[in-house]
């Protein structure tokens, strides 16, 4: 005989155990900060999430991925719009609206160099000295 109470917890752990391991494939952690892909949220170690648009939640989700590392302009708009050529002014506005997004303290930042691309990097006065190497290929 099944005992159908302890039928039901069995199922719930295995459920528990798939959603937990299917949210960590939507998390992006990047310093004390974490973005949610699923939610579209940034996640924020001193205050509530924040709500970020499709665009711009997409352009932090890249730049996480790649955190401390410069990633080229050409692979950000290739992966976003998929082609290089014609978006750089958009590509350049969305950051400028994500840069506006991140919360003023923490360190978290996103540079850009004309060379290199954009970084998300963690500009704490501790984590400063020199974190920043080249792209990830």
């Amino acid at each position: 005989m099944i005992d159908l109470e302890e039928l039901h917890l069995r199922i719930g752990r295995i459920l528990s155990r798939y959603d937990n391991h299917e949210a960590k494939k939507y998390l992006y952690p990047f310093g004390d900060y974490a973005y949610d892909a699923r939610r579209r949220h940034l996640i924020c170690p001193d205050h509530l999430p924040i709500d970020l648009p499709k665009m711009q939640g997409h352009l932090l989700k890249i730049l996480a991925r790649h955190f401390q590392k410069y990633v080229p302009v050409e692979r950000i708009l290739a992966e976003v719009w998929g082609k290089t050529e014609g978006t750089r002014r958009s590509l350049h506005v969305h950051i400028r609206k994500l840069r506006q997004n991140l919360p003023k303290r923490g360190g978290i930042m996103i540079r850009g160099d004309r060379k290199k691309g954009y970084a998300l990097v963690d500009d704490s006065p501790v984590k400063r000295a020199g974190i920043i190497t080249g792209s990830q290929r």
